[in-house]
């Protein structure tokens, strides 16, 4: 009974959009990841930027290393490792930020049409302080993407099947940190869908304009 209890009807299947096969050793395959994902109720998305279909993940220090305009990627997450890289990632149309944030971070993601990222693997893979420091950010992120509408968007960052956590467990985590239950599912399903969506038309030159897509 406690059991069922436990379980989280989640309706549609998880999308996680960061995901890497390239950083695995060579153990897991893409096809691997797949099917292992698909087996705990997670559809996944790579970003190691090898297929049409691939997302590209950028970690970069300075706004002069950044050079998003030239990539054809359905979907960009930024990793900005300083203020000056923030301040210039916040301004990138439709890509997907994982950093600490402040109000006016999220003001501009919002009118640029960027996501904010819960990268679960920073909660995974650290101890001590270093979890305490990412619990923090991560409710910290959360009030400002909810004052300024920002999308959030959940991800494991799996570099192998061993990575991977089910859909109710990164349910559960959102939980923890302070989601809703809808907010929870949005950034599971709802928000990753619509990046890919959104994403792919621009790829296959379907967006004649900002927020116009020929389908």
């Amino acid at each position: 009974m406690r059991e069922e209890a436990n379980r989280v009807p989640m309706g549609r299947r998880f999308i996680d959009l960061h995901v890497h096969s390239d950083r695995s050793g060579g153990v897991d395959s893409r096809e691997a990841m797949e099917a292992f994902a698909a087996g705990l109720g997670v559809r996944v998305s790579f970003c190691d930027g090898a297929e049409p279909e691939d997302g590209v993940e950028l970690v970069f220090s300075s706004k002069g290393e950044l050079r998003a305009g030239s990539l054809k990627a359905p979907y960009l997450i930024l990793r900005p490792l300083s203020a000056e890289a923030l301040a210039r990632a916040v301004k990138i149309k439709r890509a997907v930020i994982d950093a600490p944030l402040k109000p006016g971070h999220a003001r501009s993601m919002h009118e640029n049409g960027c996501a904010v990222e819960f990268n679960l693997s920073r909660l995974i893979g650290a101890s001590g302080i270093e979890r305490v420091r990412a619990i923090r950010m991560m409710r910290s992120n959360l009030v400002c993407a909810r004052k300024y509408a920002v999308p959030m968007v959940a991800a494991t960052g799996a570099c192998s099947v061993y990575d991977l956590r089910s859909a109710h467990q990164v349910y559960w985590l959102l939980k923890v940190l302070g989601f809703s239950d809808s907010e929870a599912k949005e950034a599971m399903y709802g928000a990753p869908q619509g990046i890919l969506e959104q994403g792919r038309a621009v790829v296959e030159g379907r967006v004649v304009e900002e927020g116009v897509v020929v389908l």
